[in-house]
């Protein structure tokens, strides 16, 4: 399964099938830019002295566009110790720089959330540091799971923006999924009537 809105950019790198349910969301940053973050994701010959080979299940760029690169139901290489249970979500841009956000790029992950908290049931919960105590479901930042590597997504990461819009959006498929219903018990209550 892929998240409807994302362009296929299938990477090599990935263990097919997962051990494990999924749990948690992990959000990144690339710390560089789209195209250079593309090839690394899916770099069948990176070595070990580059970083190795990784992936990510998704990549949003500063466009909002969303590529999806691993199947959800594969595993992808994003994170030490957790790749089996988790979606690994990469951001362009940079832990440090509060300009890697934009409304493009927040529209965009605010829908992808919004989809992977109903597709998968995740609470739109976050854990932003490894000083926080962990979700047992939800939303998690990459520092959080790797403290002693990472610090991404950073702290400009607007996630109560991010939360608030994914809130919105999944009222308005509600909104929408109930609007649907009613219509076709109001066409089956008039088919009856007649």
């Amino acid at each position: 399964m892929r998240y409807p809105g994302s362009q296929v950019l299938s990477s090599p790198n990935f263990e097919a099938g997962r051990a494990a349910a999924i749990s948690h969301a992990v959000f990144h940053t690339t710390e560089g830019p789209l195209e250079a973050s593309l090839n690394t994701l899916s770099d069948q010959f990176r070595t070990p002295a580059e970083g190795g080979r990784v992936s990510a299940h998704y990549v949003v760029g500063p466009a909002g566009e969303i590529y999806s690169l691993v199947e959800d139901q594969d595993t992808a290489w994003h994170v030490r110790g957790r790749n089996s249970d988790t979606i690994g979500i990469e951001i362009v841009g940079w832990a440090d720089d509060p300009s890697s956000w934009n409304p493009q790029n927040i529209a965009a992950l605010s829908a992808l959330v919004s989809w992977l908290s109903t597709t998968y049931g995740l609470p739109l919960v976050y854990q932003a540091t490894p000083e926080e105590p962990p979700t047992a479901r939800g939303f998690v930042s990459h520092h959080a799971l790797d403290p002693s590597r990472r610090s991404d997504p950073g702290p400009y990461f607007p996630w109560e923006e991010i939360k608030a819009q994914a809130e919105g959006t999944a009222t308005e498929l509600n909104t929408e999924i109930i609007g649907a219903i009613a219509l076709v018990l109001i066409a089956i209550g008039l088919a009856v009537f007649r």
